[in-house]
């Protein structure tokens, strides 16, 4: 196995006898530092080869941190739904701590970072007071001014229990292109929402409908260059199009895409998994998908897949030219909101001019970066 996509398929085909042949170290390492050992042991329990070069003793390590991390957050938001009952009108559970109890096999099998959580704006005040109550506190590295702009207020930490929560009041920063997308606006967010069906929680909490959800994890994970979390956002989507029985509204979602920046995200991502055979998507969806800029052309398409073979499934490691920064560079240039010809031949350019440094077309500065890349 030299890559992630025999795991993807597996899982997508709900296969537990993934044979996965000799696999490197550093694609193992990959695997678990992605938090994907619970799927991997999943998908392989009924192997009939045993693969000297996979460390048990981590893999199962692994798993039962994630099952003993996951069980503590979800006893954390049953508490916080539970003191939240009347006094907030609603709460949708966003990202892991919803598709985890709504799709996976296990919710342990979807690790997160941090449980995140949309209240309307009227409720915020509420919630604070009821989060302060049951022992968290505001706390983070970045000012206040910081949040003014942010898509959630400043984390919430409680020291008992080691959980993090995350009070979103927009799905994205308004520094992000797609913040402009009406199908994100607040309002049609509130309308596309289903009771979540745990008896834990009150009619209060809720989760964003497949389709939406589907949208939003597309574009979540296409908007920024994670190789540790591509891994677990695919799998997201994976699972949101096979574990919804009565099959995804796919025109709905065209028409939610419709002369959108999202809609490109969505191309790029849902196109990648179905050109590889892990996921069914409609040819008629692709054939009707009207993308607001012209940024999809088939050789960024080709470069971007490229990107996502060998770093955000690969594991490849980076190096002087293709280090992280300028791999960061290039999948932001070509997924810009522009024509793909004007996002390939700026690519170039920003790479030698990187536009977030301050001194980017100061001499030393860009002297330095040559001779760092070329190990001068």
């Amino acid at each position: 196995m030299k890559s992630l996509l025999p795991l993807l398929k597996a899982i997508s085909l709900n296969k537990k006898d993934l044979e996965v042949g000799e696999i490197d170290d550093k694609l193992f390492d990959f695997i678990i530092n992605s938090g994907l050992a619970a799927y991997f042991n999943y998908s392989t329990q009924q192997s009939e080869t045993t693969n000297k070069s996979i460390n048990n003793t981590t893999l199962i390590s692994s798993e039962l941190t994630a099952k003993f991390i996951t069980n503590i957050q979800l006893q954390a938001i049953q508490e916080v739904t539970t003191a939240s009952t009347s006094k907030v009108s609603e709460i949708i559970l966003l990202k892991g701590i919803s598709l985890c109890q709504n799709y996976y096999p296990s919710p342990h099998f979807r690790i997160m970072s941090d449980i995140d959580i949309l209240v309307p704006d009227k409720d915020a005040d509420a919630l604070n007071t009821i989060l302060n109550q049951i022992g968290y506190i505001q706390t983070s590295e970045y000012s206040n001014e910081f949040y003014e702009s942010h898509h959630h207020s400043k984390p919430y930490y409680n020291k008992k229990n080691n959980v993090w929560i995350e009070v979103h009041n927009h799905l994205f920063s308004n520094t992000k292109p797609v913040y402009s997308d009406k199908l994100f606006d607040l309002e049609n967010i509130h309308q596309n929402c289903l009771k979540i069906n745990n008896d834990l929680y009150g009619d209060q909490t809720k989760y964003i409908c497949p389709e939406l959800q589907l949208i939003y994890t597309c574009t979540h994970c296409a908007e920024d260059f994670n190789p540790h979390k591509t891994g677990i956002q695919f799998i997201d989507i994976i699972l949101l199009i096979n574990n919804h029985d009565a099959g995804l509204d796919w025109h709905k979602i065209s028409i939610w895409l419709e002369n959108t920046i999202s809609a490109s995200y969505v191309y790029l991502i849902l196109s990648y998994l179905h050109n590889n055979n892990i996921i069914q998507v409609p040819d008629t969806f692709f054939d009707s998908l009207k993308l607001k800029h012209a940024n999809m052309s088939y050789i960024s398409r080709q470069l971007l897949y490229k990107l996502i073979n060998n770093y955000l499934l690969g594991g490849h490691s980076f190096n002087r030219v293709f280090n992280k920064n300028n791999i960061d560079i290039i999948w932001t240039s070509l997924l810009e909101p522009s024509n793909s010809f004007v996002n390939l031949i700026t690519t170039p350019w920003k790479i030698l001019f990187p536009p977030n440094e301050v001194n980017r077309y100061n001499m030393h500065f860009f002297l330095n970066r040559i001779k760092n890349m070329l190990q001068i």
